[in-house]
C-alpha cells in the first residue's frame, strides 16, 4: 500500500507492505546530519497508521491496531538519494510508486541529482501529461494545452 505524504513542502511514500511485515520510508533526501529517523518519519507513520485503520473499520475491513504497529519502519537505501533537490520530491514520489515492488535491488532509472536533470524534466512532462489527459480530468482546455505541450497536438 502505497501512502504520498506531504510534509510541509516535502512529498516522500510511506509504503506498508503486508508481505515482508514492513513499514518503508520512500524519500529521496537524505536525512540530515544529527537529525534521528524517528523525529523525520515517526509522526508521519503514526499519523497514517491511524488514518488507515480507521478507514478499514469504516470499510468493515477491521484491523487490529497491533498488527501494523509492530511492522518495522525502515529507510531503504536508495543510491540517488541526496540533499541538493528540494524541489522534485513530488517527480520522485511519482516515480518510486511507479516503480517500486519491495525489492532490495530496486532500480528506477535515477543514478544521482546532476545525472538526472534531463530525466526528472521528462518525467515531470510525462506525470503532468498524464492528469491532465486522463479521462477523469474535466479541464479539457488543460487537456489540450498539456498535449501541446508534449508535442501530440499542433
Amino acid at each position: 500500500l502505497f501512502f504520498p505524504v506531504c510534509s510541509g513542502a516535502h512529498f516522500f511514500l510511506i509504503v506498508i507492505n503486508n508481505k515482508t511485515k514492513k513499514v518503508e520510508i520512500l524519500d529521496n533526501l537524505d536525512l540530515p546530519e544529527g537529525i534521528p529517523f524517528e523525529n523525520k518519519y515517526e509522526q508521519n507513520s503514526q499519523n497514517t497508521f491511524e488514518t488507515w485503520l480507521k478507514f478499514c473499520e469504516l470499510e468493515g475491513y477491521p484491523l487490529k491496531n497491533t498488527q501494523i504497529k509492530q511492522y518495522e519502519i525502515t529507510l531503504p537505501s536508495m543510491p540517488w538519494k541526496n540533499r541538493e533537490n528540494k524541489v522534485e520530491c513530488g517527480v520522485y514520489a511519482m516515480r518510486h510508486m511507479e516503480t517500486y515492488k519491495g525489492n532490495p535491488n530496486w532500480d528506477c532509472g535515477f543514478t544521482n541529482y546532476e545525472d538526472d536533470k534531463i530525466y526528472i524534466r521528462q518525467l515531470r512532462i510525462h506525470y503532468a501529461t498524464q492528469i491532465l489527459s486522463s479521462a477523469q480530468n474535466e479541464k479539457h482546455e488543460l487537456r489540450y494545452l498539456a498535449l501541446k505541450q508534449a508535442n501530440q497536438v499542433e
